[in-house]
């Protein structure tokens, strides 16, 4: 089920209580709820919202915290995605500290991409196999990207491996990134599109215009094979496709 409102304020608040509910749902004895949060391109007005109503309202004991993506930065750590997510979320609630299993962008990008693949295939107990996340959340980038998966790279979505080192085609600054095989094989995904800077981006992938040009944008290859997907999108980016929302809704 989509959902479309005036304002991210609005989507944020609808959002929260979507995961507070779907937590209490999938609480299973001692099994984690394992959730996908974006390293860039982040909708910070969920994670003030959940911070502020629902610190007390959601176990949060019981989920632990992975990343999609995330750049490395040479000359300023403190904007990493983790970072700002640590302060506007993390800080504001009972989390246990091991719960949380940041990227670590201190470490060689190459070598980085091989210990978190290491670090998610221990926790989900797998070998050569594909992790499968309860909850997924991505936000659409102005230039079509979902986290670190840029349209000029998308080969990389169908990489066997759990994350990859790619290259902001814009700003030249590394980034890992999880690959679309992850994406796909999560349980429900959610994408977040807002601001009139994505409205033709939006309408593209909505109206599948783009799926098997060269270079299609990578939400358009979001196909999750047994989950669900769920788009939150604005007003503002929802300009030319609000009636297929109305319809969908």
């Amino acid at each position: 089920m989509n959902v479309y409102t005036n304002t991210e304020a609005e989507l944020a608040k609808i959002y929260a209580e979507r995961f507070r509910q779907f937590v209490d749902r999938n609480i299973q004895g001692y099994n984690p709820i394992n959730v996908l949060l974006p390293g860039s391109n982040i909708p910070e007005a969920v994670f003030t919202y959940l911070s502020r109503y629902y610190a007390s309202k959601i176990n949060w004991h019981c989920i632990h915290f992975f990343w999609t993506d995330e750049g490395f930065n040479t000359y300023d750590q403190e904007y990493s995605g983790y970072q700002i997510i640590n302060q506007q979320l993390f800080q504001n609630i009972p989390i246990p500290y091991y719960n949380i299993h940041p990227i670590v962008v201190e470490n060689h990008p190459f070598l980085e991409a091989d210990r978190y693949t290491t670090v998610i295939n221990k926790h989900f107990q797998i070998f050569r196999d594909i992790p499968s996340f309860d909850w997924v959340m991505l936000s659409l980038g102005e230039d079509g990207e979902l986290g670190s998966m840029f349209p000029e790279d998308i080969d990389m979505f169908y990489s066997n491996r759990l994350y990859e080192v790619v290259t902001n085609p814009k700003t030249k600054q590394t980034h890992i990134s999880v690959t679309g095989k992850v994406l796909n094989w999560a349980k429900h995904i959610t994408i977040f599109a807002t601001g009139k800077e994505k409205a033709d981006i939006v309408k593209t992938i909505f109206n599948r215009q783009n799926k098997y040009a060269k270079k299609p944008f990578p939400a358009e290859l979001i196909n999750p094979y047994e989950g669900s997907l769920e788009w939150y999108v604005d007003y503002e980016a929802a300009t030319h496709i609000k009636d297929d929302l109305d319809h969908n809704s």
